[in-house]
Order: C-alpha cells, then structure tokens, then sequence
C-alpha cells in the first residue's frame, strides 16, 4: 500500500497534466499513487486526457498511476471526492 495518494482532477488540461505529471515523477519521495480523475464531458478531451496518462504510463511504468474518467462533467468537488474515494494511501494530497 502506497504511503501517500495524489488526487489530480483534470478539466480540459492536457497539456498541464502532463506537467504536473512530470513534477510528480521528479519528486525525490516516491512511495506515491497518483490518482487522476478526468472531469471532461466531452469524448474528444476523454481522448487527449487518456492519450496524456497512457503515454506517461508507458513512460514510467514504474510509478502506480490511475486514470478515472466521470461519466459527466460532476464538478471539483466531487470530482476530488472520487480521487479520495480510490485512494489507497495513508495519507492523500491534491495537486
């Protein structure tokens, strides 16, 4: 079980997600899960958000990290409380 679950929720960002996905693997502590949670609506964002996380994965297939996409655009709120829920560390923290 990780020791920390990083909650990122995405709307209409690729490109900043694949930064804050990079800073993530350039931190020095590593016992981490990164949890991403896609609140786009629309499919065409559905698509360049999973192209992002699974070339990313590709990348680094050592680092634990999952994509969930909502069904609908569900809010920050909720969307953060999906990432929560999924969570599977100790302690968890948002980016």
């Amino acid at each position: 079980m990780p020791r920390v679950s990083v909650v990122v929720a995405t709307y209409r960002r690729e490109k900043e997600l694949r930064r804050a996905l990079d800073s993530l693997k350039a931190q020095q502590f590593k016992d981490f899960e990164t949890i991403i949670v896609d609140d786009n609506a629309d499919q065409d964002f559905n698509i360049k958000v999973s192209a992002v996380v699974d070339a990313f994965k590709r990348e680094n297939p050592q680092m634990a990290v999952t994509l969930i996409t909502n069904p609908r655009n569900m809010g920050s709120a909720e969307t953060r409380n999906i990432g929560i829920n999924a969570s599977k560390g100790e302690y968890i923290t948002f980016l």
